[in-house]
């Protein structure tokens, strides 16, 4: 039988030559599974069943997501408008950036809190910090990932 470290150092060593993706994955397997219990087992006296939602709420919550849904109709409207377009397409798929930049003041659709309307070429990775409002690197991962 192996013998148990008794000290920090040799603790944190045995700790140190875990894998970080192991320890990560186990960290979110308890974080998950003290989520499950919190809304399946607190706030009923221990017995099992039932969760911390009030259903009273449910015609709150149905307001916010009607609310929430009429507002982002005309954006829904406007990305539908432009994925029709056929001229669009064939400029996009040429990826020609001066291109792009006409027809994206051509085509710029009349929204609500619309700061800036932009037509990027597929695989655009080069921020634009000099434009109002910047391209940062972190706009483009989230344009990449939506």
């Amino acid at each position: 039988m192996k013998k148990l470290p008794v000290n920090g150092d040799a603790l944190r060593d045995a700790l140190g030559k875990i894998p970080g993706r192991a320890v990560g994955g186990i960290a979110v397997v308890l974080i998950a599974l003290a989520a499950v219990y919190f809304f399946t087992q607190s706030g009923n006296g221990g017995r099992t069943g039932g969760s911390l939602w009030d259903n009273s709420y449910d015609g709150v919550a149905a307001d916010v997501a009607a609310h929430v849904e009429a507002a982002l109709e005309p954006y829904e409207d406007a990305a539908d408008g432009l994925a029709s377009n056929s001229q669009l397409r064939g400029v996009m798929r040429g990826g020609d950036a001066q291109e792009l930049e006409v027809m994206a003041g051509a085509l710029e659709p009349d929204l609500p809190g619309l700061l800036a309307f932009r037509l990027l070429p597929p695989g655009t990775r080069d921020p634009r910090l000099d434009d109002q409002p910047p391209l940062t690197f972190a706009s483009i991962s989230m344009i990449r990932s939506a």
